[in-house]
């Protein structure tokens, strides 16, 4: 914990809010949603690697 703001093994700092949206998209559960939920992990990922570099 850093502040208000949990550190990932990887040192990402994650809000609560990011947390709440994530566990909030994920319970969504249909299928459409679940590709969805695919693509905007896939997006989220190569942004945080974009960023990095």
């Amino acid at each position: 914990m850093a502040k208000e703001n949990l550190i990932s093994p990887n040192g990402l700092s994650i809000s609560s809010n990011k947390i709440l949206t994530s566990t909030a998209i994920l319970e969504i559960g249909a299928e459409q949603d679940s590709r969805n939920v695919s693509l905007i992990m896939k997006t989220a990922r190569t942004l945080r690697k974009a960023l990095k570099n």
